[in-house]
């Protein structure tokens, strides 16, 4: 698999899943984040499951501050900046 060509929300559940099943996080600990090309920020939400993360639930900060995802991001989003 080539990561780096993997889409920043794939990434992101790719990592996750790894930490998570191999017992170094807990169902709601461990924050990840990636910033792209385009200087938005990609993190895992605040309050679901990393067992059961999915793409879907990855959340885009983009540098004016709009938030696009269907849930709130990491209350560690200012550390993540």
């Amino acid at each position: 698999m080539r990561f780096h060509m993997l889409h920043p929300r794939d990434q992101l559940v790719a990592i996750t899943n790894r930490i998570y099943h191999n017992g170094m996080t807990t169902l709601s600990g461990g924050n990840l984040s990636i910033r792209d090309e385009d200087d938005s920020i990609w993190i895992t939400p605040a309050g679901i499951d990393k067992g059961n993360l999915m793409p879907r639930d990855i959340i885009c900060i983009k540098p004016d501050g709009t938030r696009l995802g269907p849930h709130s991001p990491s209350s560690e989003l200012p550390f993540h900046r």
